[in-house]
């Protein structure tokens, strides 16, 4: 006979529905089919019905500010540290959860991984830009690098 940890109600093994724990050393969490169709539902919800036009802008406009910010702490340090890319997933993930309602699913995640691969890129133009017009200099050009460079030459800094 177990116990169900949601409401308390003794159940027999048989009927039981068996959870993980939160960490892989915790025992498994016994469930009444009530209390496991509850939270089968409440997980259900959060993945239905998210604000993904929402979501797409706050990705978006999250990815821009965290690549400049990226940008920033590369020029300032003149190190390219991990910890900041790290930073940008988990702020592009969060304004992307905030946008669509607090919601979650595999098309929010698309969502999330696509902008901070384009914060990635953007910020990557960026510093090679910024080096690369420091180089310049030094060779004695004096015209300053335009903010946007031809596509296709953009495409061969970041690679």
């Amino acid at each position: 006979m177990a116990t169900c940890a949601g409401c308390g109600v003794p159940i027999a093994e048989e009927r039981a529905v068996f959870v993980a724990g939160k960490r892989a050393s915790d025992a498994p969490l016994a469930l009444c089919p009530v209390c496991a169709e509850k939270i089968e539902q409440a997980l259900q919800v959060e993945t239905e019905h998210p604000n993904i036009a929402l979501a797409v802008i706050f990705a978006l406009a999250t990815a821009l500010l965290t690549a400049f910010v990226w940008y920033q702490i590369v020029v300032l340090t003149e190190m390219q540290l991990g910890i900041v890319a790290i930073g940008v997933g988990w702020a592009i993930a969060r304004a992307v959860i905030y946008a669509s309602g607090n919601k979650r699913g595999p098309a929010l995640q698309w969502i999330s991984a696509t902008a901070t691969l384009f914060a990635m890129l953007v910020a990557q133009y960026l510093i090679v830009r910024h080096y690369l017009g420091q180089v310049l200099i030094e060779e004695g050009f004096t015209s300053q690098l335009p903010l946007f460079l031809p596509i296709g030459m953009i495409f061969e800094m970041v690679k």
